[in-house]
């Protein structure tokens, strides 16, 4: 936005709603922003049913399950939208991302605590941790 307006705003300090929540709009400073940022952006601020927001929680946890096969974060955020029911798509981030922090972590994730542990292919896991005490 800042070489757009300068100071990161237009000069009468407005943005028009309907541009601000379109995916066209915001990928354009996708780069600036980082990929998860615009579809967190439109999922939070304008309440959109049409995106999955992909970090790398979302990334590892979907491989990890087999939900998706791919490389990159990108690829993943595209193959959801065909793995994932829709009603799905606005809080897919918002439940993989606790649940990898907490459980599915990316070194010695805690299978013994994890709910779906017995129908995980547990994809890229070398050794399970423990809880500590």
């Amino acid at each position: 936005m800042l070489p757009q307006w300068g100071a990161g705003s237009p000069p009468d300090g407005r943005v028009s709603k309907p541009a601000v929540s379109t995916m066209e709009f915001l990928a354009r400073f996708r780069v600036a922003l980082g990929w998860v940022c615009a579809p967190l952006v439109l999922i939070l601020a304008h309440r959109s049913g049409d995106n999955i927001c992909v970090d790398t929680h979302v990334h590892r946890i979907s491989n990890r399950l087999r939900w998706v096969a791919t490389r990159t974060p990108e690829e993943t955020e595209q193959a959801l939208y065909q793995a994932v029911p829709r009603r799905w798509w606005p809080v897919v981030n918002l439940y993989l991302v606790t649940w990898g922090q907490n459980i599915c972590r990316p070194v010695y994730p805690l299978c013994g605590d994890c709910a779906v542990a017995a129908r995980c292919p547990k994809i890229g896991v070398l050794k399970i941790g423990k809880r500590k005490p």
